[in-house]
């Protein structure tokens, strides 16, 4: 996931109108007027301005979660993680029942391969919000990273939802971690759905091949296998940067015609 400013856009939470604060006869920002330019300048991709700007709010107000979780984006953008990690546990502790925060610290430990860690905060956030895709989705990629069968559970919910309808790809993912878990019945009943909603779709070919080759295991899996194995290669004909595993598949072909001609 390529960190970009609209991540900032659809995180922060809606602030407040610009209020002024006088103290010992200097004018001081308030919060909210801190926070808007901060949100103006990452809307620019001026990362290091805006986490000046967050910096001077939650120092302002230690407790202003608002403003922590807006730090912790605009140190990731900076290249910080681990500050920025450290300023959502902060706001977590302050209000742990905040999507945006056990969300962005869940995706922010994600992308640095820290799955064990994420996973509880991408679940409060599932909690929280229970059908936000982008949470499911990270959720079931480590839920499977995790080699946790309850990953299936959340690639069913994705597939089930508008923005994934007809589409193939979480009933292939559900099919692979059934697989991985030996359910060699509900694997089969999922790529069969994959390949409904995606006959045209080279890795649900060669997944599905894969499975009726060496999961199923039968004499009539693998002829079938052959058949998709075949379409695999039928779909990507075009791409000569997939030859090496082209090969593999082809080798593959002639391997099964020896045993089963």
């Amino acid at each position: 996931m390529k960190k970009q400013s609209g991540i900032v856009i659809n995180m922060l939470m809606a602030v407040g109108a610009l209020l002024l604060l006088c103290s010992c006869g200097k004018e001081v920002k308030h919060n909210a007027e801190l926070l808007t330019l901060a949100y103006d300048e990452a809307k620019s991709a001026n990362w290091d301005k805006a986490r000046v700007l967050a910096r001077t709010a939650t120092e302002q107000d230690p407790r202003d979660v608002t403003a922590l979780t807006m730090y912790a984006l605009c140190l990731e953008n900076c290249g910080n993680p681990e500050e920025a990690q450290q300023a959502l546990r902060q706001a977590i502790k302050i209000e742990p029942d905040n999507f945006r925060v056990q969300y962005n610290l869940g995706r922010i430990l994600f992308q640095h391969g820290r799955y064990e860690d994420c996973v509880n905060h991408l679940r409060a956030a599932e909690k929280l919000k229970p059908d936000d895709v982008n949470t499911l989705l990270l959720l079931a990629q480590v839920e499977e990273k995790l080699k946790l069968l309850s990953a299936a559970d959340i690639y069913n919910k994705l597939a089930r939802s508008p923005r994934f309808a007809n589409r193939p790809g979480p009933w292939n993912q559900m099919a692979v971690v059934y697989a991985e878990h030996g359910n060699n019945l509900s694997a089969l009943k999922c790529f069969m759905q994959a390949y409904k909603h995606g006959g045209d779709s080279y890795i649900v070919a060669l997944n599905f091949a894969v499975f009726l080759d060496y999961y199923l295991n039968s004499v009539d899996s693998r002829k079938r296998a052959v058949q998709f194995y075949r379409q695999y290669l039928r779909l990507t004909a075009n791409n000569p940067e997939m030859q090496a595993r082209r090969d593999e598949v082809s080798d593959r072909i002639r391997a099964l015609a020896r045993v089963n001609p």
